[in-house]
């Protein structure tokens, strides 16, 4: 789905068009394209960087822990065997007790980004975080981090599995400032308002 939209972009006409009309032109910049597409470094981009940011986002949404216990029992039911990624999710909603249907559709098979609309406000000793998703739902981890005045820089984790996701938390000295961590990998539309 995404390389047809992609080639419906390029060649400026419907692909299906294209291919059973003969539309000569239209399918010279699509041929074109799929040369582009096909060489090694584009396809390699596209796959192999866009699987690894999803196994980050997914490690970060359910924890350390429950991760690597669903690679082992991927790993243990799937050795030797040619396997999916229907076989994975399932693996990780064992471990997980989640339903991860649509972590997989977005991230997998989707071609969007989340957007997301991140607020904050202290509340006495606690810091209130809210994030708010716009459009299609997903299931993303928002990573964001605190800096305090005489400690350590501290990253919180915001699963956001719903519409909007509230966290709050005990502030551990004077706050100096937060920000959002987009060094951490996290593939989103993120605002701040």
């Amino acid at each position: 789905m995404v390389i047809e939209n992609s080639l419906n972009q390029v060649i400026g006409s419907d692909f299906s068009t294209v291919v059973t009309m003969g539309d000569r032109e239209a399918r010279a910049r699509m041929f074109g394209l799929l040369r582009v597409i096909y060489d090694g470094r584009v396809f390699r981009a596209l796959v192999y960087n866009k699987g690894a940011a999803v196994l980050h986002t997914l490690r970060r949404l359910i924890g350390d822990e429950p991760f690597f216990r669903g690679l082992r029992r991927f790993y243990r039911a799937s050795r030797f065997q040619k396997v999916g990624t229907e076989e994975f999710r399932v693996a990780m909603q064992q471990e997980t007790g989640m339903s991860l249907d649509r972590f997989f559709e977005r991230w997998i098979y989707g071609s969007t980004l989340p957007k997301l609309k991140f607020t904050w406000r202290l509340d006495g000793t606690h810091l209130l975080l809210h994030v708010e998703q716009i459009g299609d739902l997903f299931d993303v981890p928002v990573t964001i981090t605190l800096q305090y005045l005489n400690q350590k820089p501290v990253d919180v984790i915001i699963p956001v599995t719903e519409r909007t996701a509230e966290k709050r938390i005990p502030l551990a000295g004077t706050l100096r400032r937060l920000e959002i961590n987009k060094a951490d990998g996290t593939l989103a539309n993120i605002t701040e308002g």
